[in-house]
């Protein structure tokens, strides 16, 4: 049979143009592509915004392996607010398996900042 041309083995490739062209990329710069799936971490503060944090964690749910919540007892005024996730309120129960909560300690804020 003849031999295939380069055409052929381009199509034959499980990468498409774009993916190939990223490797190349990645072996000029002594990188090998991985030995398993990168871990995917979102982290955010949070503020009392339920409805936009339920439609975040609906929509990227699928490729984020964890949601690391960063709440406070005191706004960016220095305003006591309440913990609205604790407990976690009913709609967002569905995400609790990966959703990790910090809640800042607030003893040692001090306004100004910058050693001010």
């Amino acid at each position: 049979p003849p031999a295939a041309s380069s055409a052929q083995h381009a199509c034959a490739s499980p990468f498409s143009a774009e993916e190939r062209a990223a490797l190349s990329r990645c072996h000029e710069h002594g990188l090998e592509p991985r030995s398993s799936p990168a871990r995917i971490y979102d982290g955010f503060t949070f503020n009392d915004e339920i409805d936009l944090l339920e439609v975040r964690l609906h929509e990227l749910a699928p490729v984020v392996d964890r949601f690391v919540i960063v709440e406070a007892p005191l706004t960016f005024q220095f305003q006591p607010k309440p913990l609205l996730l604790d407990p976690l309120p009913p709609q967002l129960r569905r995400f609790a398996n990966q959703i990790s909560r910090v809640v800042l300690a607030t003893e040692r804020w001090e306004r100004g900042g910058h050693g001010e």
